[in-house]
């Protein structure tokens, strides 16, 4: 065998035989390590949601198309009737409609005075549906501690009767409350349960709604790219659905991060799509969001008098709270141009807003949702404990046996491993010989087989070649035959012409009486026998044309002999004039007969017998 190909065999085998080593070393110190290291692994339960009935997840998302007037002369019936579920339920409808009109300034009170209801009926989806609806309100205008208290309310609600879509809807907003306070990674967090759940329900527009939400952070941590590709994909499915305000706030994410990468033209070319599509809306606190976006990117952009002009005429429809680092960014343009008490203005203004956003309440509600998530590991833990304790009994016994047992287990493995280390560089070499040799094998059969081929091509092209000689040869023999024909019927026309001839002579004579006239007479009577002469002709043309006859005849029947006569002629291509002076006969009886046959052969005017003929 060859040197260097025994070196590697050795040398890999010598790997293995290391590497389990290392591997039963390993083994012993995981055995003789203390439990508690075993279970902290394990100290975790996994989030799992319950798949609930399609109708139940779209009476959360959907809500009926009637309108405020109906929805009052309703409530105003269920208030006479004091019935608690009609009421609970209208409200919740109301909150729905108006949320779809932009009408969001009486969600608080219908919100409110709904759980009051709900609260009688113990409606527990309703419950969570309100409660979600307000901490939702409360989230849009930045009150973040009373939205962290209606959405704790509402993800419980929802776990308790696994509404799995109502549980997505909620995590994608508590996702967006921890951003809002500046919390990323308890952001993605929620933002990650929330797309899982909606992925299992295969619900886009929950899945847009997730993708937009996590844009933010894309920007935040300046992956414009992902954030780009996920607000295009919000973008197209919420403009398929008419939605103009998500789709408005795609729009203006959008600007956001092309604004982020100093991309000032396409920015505003995003603002100006979200502010025209809130001005057909006729969302006035819509509209003055985007102009605190046209403000910060003029400010971007170092034209003072336009940003100011657009934070103005923006701040006069929404309050302070939105986008509110831009007093920030206000009172620091101020104090660049030594407006010293402008400066001071803004920024007290910035710090109280962003204080009664981040206050001790926030921070306290922020740790009462983390502890709430971790309730049920806790629980779980204090379960494995106690299980551990009566493992780690049962176990500490059974140790040093163990111990001892492995211990000889890898002696009598390393003993075996170096038996079989020895057989197997015999039976590598072994095996690498016969792997020679059927490749040999197979390389001597390949070029058989390829020599085959080769053959084979070579005699398939002298069989076409041999067929192509026998053709030409065939040819040669019909036409050498054919023109014997013609010669013949040269000769019989030559004879005829000539005894004709002589019969007139004799037939002129006034007088043939002698002796001599009636023996010419007698002669050119014989040679003029015409039958004769074409039994002869038909005995050629049979041996070039042995089907001819017996075809025709199958075909028409009723053809005469003469007729069969100059079917024979016109297959050795005759014309009508030679035709004529071989029968005896004049031109206009050639087509006479030409004519009858085409009659019984019931050809059509367009068709043309000589072709016809060639053919049989």
């Amino acid at each position: 065998m060859n040197v260097r190909v025994k070196y590697f065999i050795q040398k890999k085998y010598f790997i293995y035989l290391i590497g389990i080593l290392l591997l039963i070393i390993v083994l012993l110190s995981k055995i003789l390590k203390n439990e508690q290291t075993q279970s902290s692994n394990q100290n975790f339960e996994k989030y799992s949601i319950e798949q609930k009935d399609k109708k139940e997840i779209e009476q959360y998302i959907v809500s009926s198309k009637i309108s405020n007037q109906l929805l009052d002369s309703l409530y105003r019936v269920a208030l006479l009737e004091k019935n608690a579920v009609k009421l609970s339920n209208l409200l919740y409808q109301k909150i729905l409609l108006n949320n779809r009109e932009g009408k969001r300034d009486s969600i608080l009170f219908y919100g409110q005075k709904g759980l009051d209801y709900v609260n009688q009926t113990h409606d527990k989806l309703l419950q969570a549906q309100l409660n979600y609806e307000i901490g939702t309100f409360y989230s849009s205008v930045q009150k973040y501690t009373k939205s962290l208290d209606y959405l704790l309310k509402a993800k419980n609600g929802f776990e308790e009767i696994k509404i799995k879509n109502g549980i997505g809807h909620t995590y994608n907003m508590l996702g967006s409350v921890y951003f809002g306070l500046g919390k990323k990674n308890e952001a993605v967090f929620y933002y990650d349960q929330s797309e899982q759940i909606f992925k299992e329900n295969n619900d886009l527009i929950g899945q847009a709604l997730v993708s937009g939400n996590r844009s933010k952070i894309d920007i935040n941590n300046k992956n414009y790219y992902t954030a780009n590709k996920r607000l295009l994909y919000t973008y197209g499915v919420f403009e398929k659905l008419h939605d103009t305000v998500k789709t408005v706030n795609a729009l203006l994410l959008l600007g956001d991060t092309e604004l982020e990468q100093n991309r000032y033209k396409e920015a505003l070319s995003y603002y100006d799509r979200a502010y025209e599509l809130s001005n057909i809306y006729g969302d006035t606190e819509l509209s003055g969001h985007i102009l605190l976006h046209f403000g910060k990117t003029h400010m971007a952009l170092n034209d003072f008098d336009n940003a100011m002009k657009f934070y103005k005429q923006g701040y006069v429809d929404v309050d302070h709270t939105t986008d509110v680092e831009n007093l920030e960014l206000i009172a620091q343009e101020y104090y660049k141009r030594k407006n010293y008490l402008k400066a001071y203005e803004y920024n007290v203004l910035y710090n109280k807003i962003t204080d009664s956003i981040k206050g001790a309440e926030v921070q306290l509600n922020t740790a009462i949702l983390k502890w709430d998530s971790n309730i049920r590991e806790e629980k779980y833990k204090n379960k494995l404990l106690v299980q551990e304790k009566e493992i780690e009994q049962q176990e500490f016994k059974s140790k040093s046996r163990k111990f001892i047992t492995i211990t000889v287990a890898c002696v009598l493995v390393v003993l075996v491993l170096a038996l079989m280390y020895r057989n197997r560089v015999k039976s590598m070499a072994i095996i690498q010989l016969e792997k020679e040799k059927l490749e040999e094998e197979v390389n001597t059969e390949l070029e058989y087989q390829k020599l085959l081929k080769q053959q084979h091509k070579i005699e398939l092209k002298a069989k076409e070649k041999i067929q192509e000689v026998e053709l030409k040869q065939r040819k040669l023999e019909v036409e050498t035959k054919n023109r014997e024909l013609v010669s013949l019927n040269l000769q019989l026309l030559s004879k005829s012409k000539l005894l004709n001839e002589l019969q007139l002579i004799v037939n002129s004579k006034k007088d043939n009486s002698s002796t001599q006239v009636t023996k010419i007479s007698q002669v050119l009577k014989y040679h003029l026998d015409h039958e004769k002469d074409w039994n002869y002709f038909q005995e050629i043309f049979k041996n070039i044309h042995p089907k001819f006859f017996e075809k025709l005849q199958r075909v028409c029947p009723e053809l005469t002999k003469t007729e069969m006569r100059i079917c024979a002629y016109i297959k050795i291509n005759m014309s009508n004039n030679e035709i004529a002076a071989l029968l005896g006969i004049s031109p206009n009886s050639v087509l006479t007969n030409r004519y009858r046959i085409r009659k019984k052969i019931e050809m059509e005017r367009v068709d043309n017998l000589d072709e016809w003929i060639q053919t049989l």
